[in-house]
């Protein structure tokens, strides 16, 4: 006896199981569509502290994109505004402070010099004042103004 046999089967028959298999297939692929899906819930609405805040500093709801979700418990995740595009704000700043700390170390210092071309006499220059900067971030109008008053 051969180790391998061959099946034949009559034409007609080989039609019907087709026939058949065909069914079976498209039975296979509509019956999920049969079920209720159970998607899962998702909170829509800013938890009352976090809206709390914003009314309290006037901040419109609108103004603000987020996505929360749980990382240790079976918590409805929170999509609000979700779908908005907004200014990237904080999160950009992470990236620029990580970069700034790559190039230039945790220990750098920004220098702003003053420099002068004339004689301090009684408390006043006579002559003209010059800033060379040296790209301080944190160095805006009013910290200028207040090293001019010093």
């Amino acid at each position: 006896m051969p180790l391998i046999s061959t099946l034949s089967v009559p034409a007609d028959r080989g039609r019907t199981i087709s026939k058949f298999l065909n069914r079976v297939a498209i039975a296979a692929m509509t019956l999920p569509l049969t079920f209720p899906a159970f998607a899962e819930t998702v909170n829509q609405t800013l938890p009352p502290r976090v809206a709390q805040a914003l009314k309290a500093n006037k901040i419109e709801s609108n103004a603000l994109s987020v996505v929360m979700l749980p990382l240790n418990s079976s918590a409805s995740p929170t999509f609000v505004n979700a779908d908005v595009s907004v200014n990237p704000a904080s999160t950009m700043k992470l990236v620029t402070t990580y970069a700034a700390l790559e190039l230039l170390g945790p220990n750098h210092q920004w220098k702003t010099e003053f420099h002068a071309d004339g004689p301090i006499e009684n408390g006043t220059l006579n002559g003209n004042l010059y800033l060379k900067g040296g790209g301080d971030p944190k160095l805006n109008m009013e910290k200028l103004w207040l090293l001019l008053r010093d």
